[in-house]
């Protein structure tokens, strides 16, 4: 792949990489969630990963999050044991 097709430089919206780190601006802006969505979120269980006074949100924890969380729902009924 060139550096103008590779996924994990292009910034396409929809597409979050299990090998990135991404802000929450940057996150927000690929998924189409909004702020309190992602506030929610977060409080349901999505990590969320501190550095140098920025909120970053990995790849990964967004895989792992959604695939403990298969009904699609949030909330404290909506958890998964």
């Amino acid at each position: 792949m060139t550096p103008t097709t590779d996924p994990l430089t292009t910034g396409v919206v929809g597409e979050i990489s299990a090998a990135c780190a991404y802000t929450i601006a940057e996150f927000s802006r690929r998924t189409g969630l909004g702020r309190w969505a992602i506030r929610s979120l977060r409080r349901d269980g999505l990590v969320v990963h501190r550095a140098a006074g920025r909120n970053f949100i990995l790849g990964q924890d967004w895989i792992t999050y959604l695939e403990g969380n298969p009904s699609g729902t949030s909330g404290p009924e909506g958890r998964v044991p």
